[in-house]
């Protein structure tokens, strides 16, 4: 990576987009570093270094971790994820219903669009339409 973004703009080569990526990235690598220097340092907080993380096993499991439980689903605003939320238990209600009337013995019970009905309890048939199995001493 060249040391001046000016390299770029001097004919180095390169298409314009590319370019302008290079000195995106050339320009903002100081100020993310410097950021993140600046909250460690608010927070009372040091860098890990070098040894510490040349020590870490990446395929071992954490001591300790720290859980919380997931959420069904994400959202840009807490507006669109209550929409969600609304819009799920809709589904799960219509759901419940149609499961019902459907093991109630309704066949034609219509069930939200994109889920899986219940599979049906076995009904076994009438011991006079039992087949033989081939081969097999009666």
């Amino acid at each position: 990576m060249p040391r001046d973004p000016r390299w770029v703009q001097e004919g180095g080569g390169l298409d314009e987009v590319t370019c302008v990526v290079i000195q995106n990235r050339y320009l903002l690598r100081p100020s993310v570093a410097e950021e993140a220097a600046r909250a460690r340092e608010r927070e009372g907080r040091r860098s890990l270094g070098v040894a510490k993380i040349l020590r870490a096993r990446p395929y071992r499991r954490p001591k300790k971790v720290e859980g919380s439980p997931k959420p069904r689903f994400h959202a840009v605003t807490e507006a669109a994820f209550r929409r969600m939320r609304e819009a799920y238990g809709e589904v799960i209600a219509a759901f419940r219903e149609a499961s019902a009337r459907l093991l109630d013995g309704d066949r034609s019970a219509e069930f939200p669009e994109g889920t899986f009905p219940p599979g049906l309890p076995f009904v076994p048939f009438p011991s006079t339409a039992l087949a033989r199995a081939r081969g097999q001493p009666a």
